[in-house]
């Protein structure tokens, strides 16, 4: 039987709140009752010394009502990626924010710690040639070591689909037969999906310490999230996106003007339906064909494929007509597939997400830089949709001129489909 003593594990937090009691031994009596095993007085009287100390240096540096909140905890593993006086400041910065109601989740803890370091030096910064990469796996590390967990948290379980190797061989085989049979060259084979974007990653949901009762989130709701429709050839290049916004009048779309070849549209859940895909093919699609016939000499009624997924919206025998009056021939992704067989899944929407994500960081940084400098207490950034809806449609363009200028992303989600290889074989 071991008789190895069992050691109690205090947050640095919980420490100063017991080293704030009055005497060491009346401290540990209080407690004997109070926590699964006793204090010893050591461990007591050394953190009283070490909140002493604390309370010592907050008076040097001029605090009026000093107030220590946490222990400083000895270092193990690797240092501390931002040094203890930068980690001090963002967990100061993200406790006030969530104080005020405000959301922290990994992309704001990035945005907060990115703009206290270009406060203090942005030569700190990895972008700068410093040692400082601010990573979600970092910011993820750093919100758990702070007691925060993740809540009102949903995942999406994938479908397993049975014999999959015999599905994809008839999806490749289909879309090979028609680019046989109809002579399609490369540029006139287009993918397009749909796919939501939060512009500003800010959803239903926060780190919240753990066990806390209640969770007061302000200013969030899903008009933060558009639909956009993407659409990308063989020849990887990057057709103008369809933008679905929240409302059920132009009036809820951004006062942007946004480049004359995209569609931007609205409807009252942000989803696609079967009018705005209808509008995605006559406003965005047809055009873009055309262009393309004329680029490579062919007649307008030449054939075009286009591949897609199993969506309800454009399963309809309209959608249907209207592909065929423009002599567009489909391929249809099987059911269930889409993320191993829809090229812009692989490749492109991710991506997209991921370039959305860098901008909202720099962009939030930018407005806690500019806080810091003000010198005025904590308050959230402000995200309304008056001041976020415009922001997040220049970034939208920002991220087009991305994808139109590395065609490799998209021809490599035809790749990663197996597209690429099995045309080349036959």
């Amino acid at each position: 039987v071991s008789t190895r003593r069992t050691y109690l594990k205090m947050s640095s937090e919980k420490k100063a709140e017991i080293a704030a009691e009055h005497g060491v031994l009346a401290t540990v009596r209080y407690y004997a009752s109070r926590l699964p095993e006793p204090l010893k007085e050591s461990s007591v009287r050394t953190w009283k010394n070490a909140y002493t100390a604390q309370l010592q240096k907050q008076r040097r540096e001029g605090k009026d009502s000093p107030k220590v909140e946490e222990l400083p905890t000895k270092k193990r593993g690797r240092p501390n990626l931002l040094g203890e006086d930068l980690e001090l400041q963002v967990k100061a910065y993200l406790k006030a924010l969530r104080a005020n109601g405000a959301v922290v989740n990994t992309a704001i803890t990035i945005g907060v710690a990115e703009g206290i370091i270009r406060n203090k030096d942005s030569n700190l910064l990895a972008a700068n040639g410093g040692h400082i990469a601010l990573t979600k796996s970092w910011s993820k590390h750093f919100l758990e070591r702070m007691g925060y967990v993740k809540r009102r948290a949903s995942t999406k379980a994938k479908v397993n689909v049975d014999d999959f190797e015999a599905v994809k061989a008839q999806f490749l085989f289909d879309v090979s037969a028609v680019v046989e049979m109809e002579e399609i060259p490369n540029d006139l084979i287009i993918n397009w999906d749909q796919t939501g974007i939060h512009y500003i990653p800010v959803g239903s949901w926060t780190m919240e310490k753990e066990g806390a009762k209640r969770v007061e989130i302000t200013a969030v709701d899903d008009k933060r999230q558009i639909t956009a429709v993407f659409a990308g050839s063989l020849t990887g290049d990057f057709l103008p996106p369809q933008l679905i916004y929240k409302g059920t009048t132009p009036r809820c779309l951004p006062a942007v003007t946004f480049p004359k070849d995209w569609h931007i549209t609205f409807s009252h859940n942000h989803w696609a339906n079967e009018e705005t895909m209808v509008a995605y093919v006559e406003k965005i699609l047809v055009p873009y064909v055309a262009n393309k016939r004329k680029a490579l000499k062919l007649a307008q009624d030449y054939p075009v494929l286009v591949i897609f997924d199993h969506f309800s919206a454009q399963m309809t025998d309209a959608f249907f007509k209207l592909l065929e009056e423009n002599h567009l021939r489909r391929v249809m992704i099987p059911a269930n597939c889409t993320d191993r067989l829809q090229p812009l899944d692989i490749s492109v929407n991710k991506t997209a997400k991921e370039f959305l994500r860098r901008q909202f960081h720099d962009w939030y940084a930018k407005q806690i830089c500019e806080h810091l400098e003000e010198d005025t207490p904590v308050v959230p950034v402000d995200l309304k949709l008056t001041t976020v809806k415009p922001v997040g449609a220049k970034w939208m363009m920002n991220l087009y001129d991305y994808l139109k200028a590395k065609p490799e992303i998209i021809v490599n989600g035809f790749r990663g489909a197996g597209i690429v290889d099995f045309l080349t074989s036959g």
